[in-house]
């Protein structure tokens, strides 16, 4: 398998682990103050580390939290649990996949 597929089939699981996690256990983001610690916002470190490190599973665990979040971020501020479980959200995350999907090759070139 090549490494290519391989970040994709590791993004398509996380991004399944962590809807089916939620759908289970729904729960508010963890917050610091008044800041809210969202899953998007520890992809964001994960795939930072996987690029310092050169780990091609952390890079894909990480974009796996992050794409899992960015439909919901097109809803307007203070979107609520129903719209992250909404057929859009699910929609724009199929988009995604599919985007995700054809240029795997390219995104993970440097592997």
């Amino acid at each position: 398998m090549s490494s290519a597929d391989t970040f994709f089939l590791i993004v398509l699981a996380t991004i399944a682990i962590t809807r089916i996690w939620l759908f289970r256990r729904p729960m508010g983001s963890p917050k610091i103050g008044n800041f809210k610690l969202h899953h998007y916002m520890y992809g964001i470190i994960v795939i930072a580390l996987g690029l310092v490190f050169h780990r091609l599973a952390a890079f894909a665990v990480g974009f796996g939290l992050l794409i899992d979040k960015i439909p919901l971020a097109l809803f307007p501020k203070g979107a609520s649990w129903e719209e992250y479980e909404s057929k859009k959200t699910f929609t724009g995350i199929l988009i995604l996949l599919v985007i995700i999907f054809i240029f795997r090759g390219n995104i993970t070139a440097g592997f």
